[in-house]
């Protein structure tokens, strides 16, 4: 198991963006609309905006998250959701994991 990718939940993408870019003085990597916006910096780490996956879960009825993900994205558990990190770990074989 390694690390893939820290992402930072942010509310306001663009003024996270612009933090970032001054702070790192460089460019994205990698942009994926506005749900999140990569930046390569040792391991990559990510900018995360949550609200772009909540307007999908309200207006579509697809297979794009399955429901642990819904369950747990709609967990209240009393913390504001601003100052969030996710670690994404890959693996080779994610079913022995």
């Amino acid at each position: 198991m390694r690390l893939g990718t820290t992402y930072i939940c942010v509310i306001n993408m663009e003024k996270s963006l612009n933090f970032y870019k001054a702070l790192l003085q460089k460019e994205p990597l990698y942009s994926n609309d506005d749900r999140c916006i990569t930046f390569e910096c040792g391991n990559n780490f990510s900018l995360y905006n949550k609200s772009y996956d909540e307007k999908l879960i309200l207006k579509e009825e697809n297979n794009t998250f399955n429901q642990a993900y819904i369950d747990e994205f709609y967990k209240n558990n009393g913390k504001p959701k601003n100052n969030m990190v996710i670690f994404n770990f890959e693996v080779d074989n994610l079913k022995s994991e």
